[in-house]
């Protein structure tokens, strides 16, 4: 039983490092500001990979309280601390993508707003009419875009600071673990030495008894 959970778990992380290693390609791509439609597809993609990954490691949280052996287990856990430190941060540049892209739509969206406003006076002379309601919306969007990145920002920099914690006392009980190991071992070493002895004594004295 042990072993199949092992696996189990050892092949949900191979999947969630490579969705990760996909999702990092993805976003390594570098934003075109002259093609948002295809920026849109590869957020899309991204974002699909983001969710396929977060699934895989739900499976994997649930897969480790099937595991018997604490070393085993203390090994998974801090695979899987890992896979969530790394998820976090290409999950913040997801979302920083994302807040780009926005902007991007928003600008574009501007333009073509202020071009459409354009009219001719009397004189023949054109003027251009902006829109002021929709500036205000814009800019009271973008305010609270970079609020919500930031709020964001906070809370994945507390979730690896209790990841990088979460790894440093896995590590800790392993070494507590591997340490009562042996000093199992050496009692159950003491424990054979002192049978011995007290075979020895019990021959010694039935010796004695009968010469």
């Amino acid at each position: 039983m042990f072993v199949n959970h092992s696996m189990s778990v050892d092949s949900l992380s191979a999947a969630c490092s490579n969705k990760l290693s996909s999702l990092e390609h993805l976003l390594s791509q570098s934003l075109n500001r002259g093609n948002l439609d295809r920026q849109r597809s590869i957020a899309e993609d991204a974002e699909i990979l983001r969710n396929e990954a977060e699934a895989l490691l739900i499976q994997l949280e649930g897969e480790l309280h099937n595991i018997s052996s604490v070393v085993s287990k203390n090994k998974a856990a801090g695979n899987i601390a890992k896979l969530y430190k790394s998820f976090y941060k290409l999950d913040e540049q997801l979302y920083s993508r994302k807040n780009e892209l926005k902007k991007l739509e928003k600008r574009k969206e501007l333009m073509e707003s202020s071009n459409s406003a354009v009219t001719t006076g009397r004189n023949g002379s054109q003027e251009r009419h902006y829109d002021s309601d929709f500036l205000r919306e814009t800019k009271a969007k973008a305010k609270k875009t970079e609020e919500a990145m930031l709020q964001s920002r906070r809370l994945l920099t507390d979730a690896l600071e209790i990841g990088d914690g979460v790894l440093d006392n896995l590590e800790e009980q392993r070494e507590t673990l591997l340490d009562a190991a042996e000093r199992v071992e050496d009692t159950g070493s003491l424990a054979a030495q002192s049978r011995e002895i007290l075979r020895r004594m019990a021959n010694r004295t039935l010796f004695n008894k009968l010469f």
